[in-house]
């Protein structure tokens, strides 16, 4: 008989043997659902449920009923007012032998609230306040940091002599904001100036803070409850893809694997929201959590997280400021940002069926032919599938599960799919090209089918206690999905951390620059537990940042941090081990518009190196148009990287070649070459960018909310950004449009490859045939890009990221100009203009200076003090000296 009280405490896929719902309250009707195995289709059974509270046991009866194309037995225990704990468990006769279940137990959770705050402690670092609650006998104590950002609540007492409060108002300043007390303790208020951010809910009816327990006193869940005001606005909350702002959206923390159409689900949930009000808050907590931004009332913000401790302990981080100046202080909270190396911001190639030298060196061959730059090389195909560490095809001695392979200890044979991995790797890094090879966290479960190294490997980690573990201490095996009764490496046991990686070593060795680290969304139940002590509750969010984390040092630390981890799952903090994409989409439009989406969320989560595989990666290839449109917007994007999955009747990849064999569209060649070779001509400005905004502590990729937030009508713009300090970008992002809508902030901006000026803030129509995107240049930009001898955008430089073709300075003057600007080699520029007409740049002495014609402020132009000659062009002119 079977029946999983929590399931696999999957929130979006209650499996039909769990009980519903899974943590009863007082008064909740609950139903039980169980399986009968072993029993064959024509025996009539009886199941009946006896359920004991106290003294009391009854016999309820089940009903057989069909879910999911299963039978399923179906009680119902009733409800239960009182705490005491329930006990309940399956019985039937069977071929007239009785068969009874497991016992299980629940106690019913009773719902408690802060009823008023009644007495106050100031001290030196810490204002404290404490009030009464429903709990008889129960005191709540809130907490805030008088110099920092930190506020929360607890039931330990803090130890403090506290006073009362009168029936006065009570007011409080702090560094950062106030805090007012009102009604004699009933109501509370955060607030600066006149500006309100916090305050508790103006009804009774929603006390500020709930929470749930048993009768011994065990935490299930708290809950806040907020005002807001019907114009305020929310965004951030990690990588969603339905959409940028949250009013009127219940929206869940939650690491999960939704394949394709992920809606509000996400890989990376980041419990961090922005307000349009001006502040920014963080929940600090790896359990599940659950953001109601006026769902179910219209004007309450409602914040439920789960404790599961023995007592009440909640924390949050309030920062207050613009959205840059929270999302800074945020990262600064959780981890600075960390700045990939400059090959990862070159275009990226990569397929999951490249899987063998032969297929890679083709790919290469064939992109260096159609001078289609591309810095990275992702294989996915290259493992044993079993091992995920042993190429396909090498011939080796099978070792203990305790030794280690090197290098030299394989064999390639050449009738192998991967005659000689060093020589790939040095060929792939002859060529420009970094090696980015796929894994994946988990012992493989491999049925009845036996793989001898991978069968020792897996009996000495189980035996030395390397994989996380069920509630009851066994290897704990994974109960759905990708991966189903994997086991799945514990990244908290050091030992076995080092066990893991001494068995990849080898791979560094040869050359490989860093890892494709896919999944990692793959704990599910509250019980497992780790090696330090975590449990399910922890680990479901948590996991995928140790994983990742573990091969991002790993690989870091060999190659002296030249080196990166491409991840798919993360959580608070991703940010400190880049780069993260998208996850698995299909190749549509609507795909191609919540991708975007996903990207500019995940900056304001603070998840700034981030990419997606342009125009999909799941099911036949894209559209020529799709193709097109998606690498117009991945070339102004942190990552630009296409991807495809595996072999089908056709060729599935997603490089422009078999694009336009398999449609007889030249264009996706030229096409995605334009906007390739733009991306290495930009890759200066990138760089510069990126490390500005990795210092910074904002994302590369930036909403007009972000930068703009006082300007309401960029609230609901999803499909403009900005890219850095100086490009506005507006991709085309519906299927047979040549033209768009585009808002222009207040300003003028230039458009970088007509020179066309819009003065904002305004609305314009504007033209986008299918090879062009509307880019615009903010006026008062400068920056740096690498560009062929005709100085045109998109012509191609090759792929070395260590040298330039024509170093170019693109000047957008106003009248009074003074600016540094950098590369990625180290070289500064120092441009100052004067009001005379005068024009001072110091740098690079080949840099090539480009200024539009109507924005030409000056008369003459020195670069390290030699004057310089001027070229007219069509719509700008060049100043250079002459050699």
């Amino acid at each position: 008989m079977h029946h999983r009280p929590y399931g696999h405490d999957n929130p979006y896929d209650p499996q039909v043997f769990e009980r519903k719902p899974r943590d009863p309250e007082v008064g909740d009707l609950v139903y039980v659902f169980s399986q009968v195995h072993g029993v064959g289709k024509s025996e009539e059974i009886d199941v009946h449920v006896k359920v004991q509270q106290g003294e009391d046991i009854r016999v309820i009866p089940s009903t057989l009923k069909e879910f999911q194309g299963d039978d399923v037995w179906e009680a119902s225990l009733g409800d239960f007012e009182t705490l005491d704990q329930v006990k309940y468990w399956f019985e039937t006769t069977v071929k007239g032998k009785k068969v009874k279940s497991d016992i299980y137990h629940f106690k019913p959770l009773k719902k408690h609230a802060l009823n008023r705050i009644h007495s106050y402690y100031e001290g030196k670092e810490t204002l404290w306040l404490k009030g009464d609650t429903t709990h008889k006998g129960k005191s709540l104590y809130m907490y805030f940091e008088k110099e920092g950002s930190q506020f929360g609540i607890t039931m330990d007492a803090p130890g403090i002599d506290l006073l009362n409060i009168g029936h006065n108002d009570m007011n409080f300043s702090l560094q950062n904001y106030s805090i007012t007390i009102l009604e004699q303790g009933n109501k509370v208020k955060l607030y600066k100036d006149e500006e309100i951010y916090l305050e508790s809910y103006p009804e009774e009816m929603f006390p500020l803070v709930e929470w749930l327990q048993n009768e011994d006193g065990f935490v299930h869940q708290v809950c806040w409850n907020f005002y807001s005001p019907l114009e305020e606005r929310f965004f951030g909350l990690g990588e969603r893809y339905h959409k940028l702002e949250y009013r009127g959206d219940e929206i869940d923390c939650y690491v999960y694997n939704q394949y394709r159409d992920q809606g509000s689900r996400t890989y990376i949930p980041v419990p961090f929201y922005i307000s349009s009000k001006g502040y920014g808050l963080h929940l600090k907590t790896d359990h599940y959590s659950v953001f109601d931004f006026a769902h179910h009332f219209s004007d309450r913000l409602q914040i439920r997280c789960d404790v599961a401790s023995p007592t009440l302990n909640q924390r949050f981080d309030l920062f207050i400021g613009n959205p840059k100046q929270v999302v800074a202080l945020f990262t600064e909270a959780t981890g600075d940002a960390v700045l990939p190396p400059v090959w990862a911001f070159g275009p990226w190639m990569s397929s999951n069926n490249w899987d063998r030298d032969s297929i890679v060196r083709e790919q290469v061959k064939k992109t260096n032919e159609l001078q289609i730059p591309s810095t990275v090389l992702v294989m996915e195909q290259w493992s044993d599938e079993a091992t995920y560490y042993i190429f396909n095809d090498a011939e080796y001695e099978v070792k203990p599960g305790n030794e280690v392979h090197r290098y030299e200890d394989y064999q390639f044979p050449e009738w192998g799919r991967w005659p000689d991995p060093k020589g790939l790797m040095d060929y792939l890094h002859e060529n420009g090209l970094k090696a980015i090879l796929w894994q994946i966290p988990i012992q493989k479960y491999l049925n009845r089918q036996h793989h001898p190294q991978k069968d020792n490997d897996e009996a000495f980690m189980i035996e030395q206690g390397y994989t996380v573990k069920d509630e009851s201490g066994n290897p704990y095996r994974m109960p759905e999905g990708w991966f189903k009764e994997s086991l799945l490496m514990d990244f908290t046991n050091p030992d076995g951390t080092k066990w893991w990686f001494d068995k990849r070593q080898y791979l560094l060795d040869i050359g490989v620059d860093g890892f494709k680290t896919d999944g990692g969304e793959f704990v599910f139940g509250r019980h497992t537990t780790f090696y330090n002590g975590s449990t399910g509750h922890d680990m479901r969010n948590q996991y995928p940042n140790d994983y990742i984390e573990s091969y991002y040092r790993f690989a870091t630390e060999h190659h002296q941090g030249d080196a990166l981890t491409f991840s798919r799952a993360g959580y608070t903090g991703a940010q400190t081990m880049p780069a993260h994409w998208a996850g698995d989409e299909r190749s549509t439009f609507d795909a191609f518009r919540n991708s975007l989406i996903a990207g500019l969320s995940s900056g304001m989560s603070g998840i700034s190196m981030w990419g997606w595989d342009l125009a999909g990666f799941n099911g036949d290839i894209p559209t020529v148009e799709l193709f097109i449109r998606s690498a117009q917007m991945a070339a102004f994007c942190p990552i630009m990287q296409y991807h495809a999955e595996s072999k089908a009747e056709f060729n599935q990849d997603r490089t422009p070649w078999n694009i336009a064999d398999r449609t007889g569209d030249e264009r996706a060649v030229s096409g995605y070459r334009y906007y390739a070779n733009l991306r290495m001509n930009l890759l200066p400005y990138i760089y510069n960018e990126a490390e500005k905004a990795t210092i910074a502590g904002n994302p590369l990729m930036k909403t007009l909310f972000m930068e703009y937030p006082s300007d309401t009508k960029v609230y609901d713009i999803f499909d403009q950004y900005l890219f850095g300090e100086d490009l506005m970008v507006a991709p085309i992002i519906e299927e047979g449009r040549e033209e768009r809508d585009v808002y222009f902030p207040k300003g003028e901006w230039i458009q970088l490859f007509t020179n066309e000026c819009v003065t904002g803030p305004c609305f314009r129509k504007v033209k986008a045939s299918l090879m062009d995107i509307p880019v615009y240049v903010k006026r008062g930009s400068v920056f740096v890009s690498n560009l062929s001898q005709e100085l045109c955008w998109g012509a191609f430089i090759g792929n070395d990221t260590t040298v330039y073709t024509i170093p170019v300075l693109h000047i957008y003057p106003l009248k009074k100009l003074r600016k540094n600007v950098s590369d990625h080699l180290g070289n500064e520029w120092k441009i100052q203009g004067s009001e005379n007409g005068i024009l001072n740049v110091d740098g690079l002495e080949e840099t090539r200076i480009i200024i539009p014609k109507d924005l030409d402020l000056y008369n003459k132009v020195n670069m390290n003090g030699k004057q310089c000659s001027k070229i007219e062009r069509e719509t700008d002119f060049v100043y250079f000296i002459k050699a």
